[in-house]
């Protein structure tokens, strides 16, 4: 199923990237609409082409396996398999540009190999914009005074993201109400 990602402004100024072919940029961009909140999912080609070129009779599954193949020899993608034969892909920078929604399911698909996710030999750690660099160099929000990062914090504002008490509000409006009784519960206690 695929999913709406964003995607940064550096994606299309990546020089790496750059000298794959379009249609292999553009089966990369694709890839992250089909990945999981991980950003992994499954290497099947022939699906893959189904949901990223459904009218281009040209592109063929054989070609889109090139196509992640040349994205794996770049370090854009990873291609493993578990011990039954299934194959997976995962973007190994994926959650450092993606912030997958918050009710979107758990990955189903087993993590790949650690050993998989470093960086290749002589690479840098770091200024690569897309991908390639797995461990990224500082989390994409400081963390807080009061501890964790601001992107949970915000969480905890009404309308800023998420309800700070949503197991137990059953609706917006029964969020917005809950938010509205404790405010005058505090401000008639103080």
């Amino acid at each position: 199923m695929a999913r709406a990602r964003l995607l940064k402004p550096g994606f299309f100024k990546n020089e790496e990237l750059a000298r794959l072919p379009f249609s292999t940029r553009i089966c990369y961009a694709g890839v992250w609409t089909l990945a999981d909140r991980e950003g992994r999912l499954e290497d099947r080609p022939s699906r893959i082409k189904a949901e990223l070129f459904p009218y281009d009779r040209k592109v063929t599954a054989r070609e889109v396996d090139r196509m992640l193949t040349k994205l794996a020899s770049g370090d854009f993608v990873v291609r493993y398999g578990d011990r039954n034969g299934h194959r997976y892909l995962a973007v190994p920078t994926f959650l450092s540009h993606q912030t997958p929604h918050h009710r979107e399911p758990a990955s189903r698909i087993p993590a790949p190999p650690t050993e998989s996710l470093r960086p290749a030999q002589g690479q840098p750690t770091s200024g690569r914009a897309v991908t390639g660099d797995p461990v990224p160099v500082q989390p994409p929000y400081p963390p807080s005074p009061k501890g964790g990062s601001r992107r949970r914090r915000r969480k905890d504002i009404p309308g800023g993201g998420g309800c700070a008490h949503a197991p137990q509000c059953s609706s917006t409006k029964a969020c917005i109400e809950r938010t509205l009784t404790e405010a005058r519960r505090k401000r008639a206690a103080s």
